[in-house]
């Protein structure tokens, strides 16, 4: 499903990469990471995961 608010689906996806985190999926999470386009919330992202970076 398209989630038209971009900060809305940022959030989405930050949720989602933190479960991939959480299950030790690091391949998935840089995958989806990629496609959070605010940059506060992929610098927030990046704090708590460096593994992302």
């Amino acid at each position: 499903m398209k989630i038209s608010d971009d900060l809305m689906r940022d959030d989405a996806v930050r949720r989602i990469v933190d479960l991939c985190m959480k299950a030790d999926d690091v391949k998935t999470a840089q995958i989806l990471s990629r496609a959070i386009q605010a940059s506060w919330v992929r610098e927030a992202m990046q704090r708590d995961y460096p593994a992302l970076a």
